[in-house]
């Protein structure tokens, strides 16, 4: 009876959906892309982050940095090349 109790809150954990990346802003020289409030590094275009910025700007993305919205959220800046 136990096991069940403890297994009821760890598999409705996994009910909860993560929103995808969300373009906030894209003026043609610059896309802003509402997501996690982590830095990319170096290795940013392995990101999902880096795909819909890249889809956005039709062209290659260059990221600039992340600023950070809320507890949840971060705002990534890229430069459309």
């Amino acid at each position: 009876m136990r096991f069940v109790i403890l297994a009821l809150p760890v598999s409705l954990a996994a009910c909860i959906a993560v929103p995808p990346p969300m373009v906030s802003d894209y003026n043609g020289h610059m896309v802003k892309i509402v997501d996690h409030p982590y830095a990319l590094g170096d290795k940013y275009k392995q990101s999902p982050i880096y795909t819909l910025a890249k889809e956005t700007c039709g062209k290659e993305a260059v990221y600039q940095g992340m600023r950070q919205i809320n507890e949840y959220q971060g705002e990534h800046v890229f430069l459309c090349r």
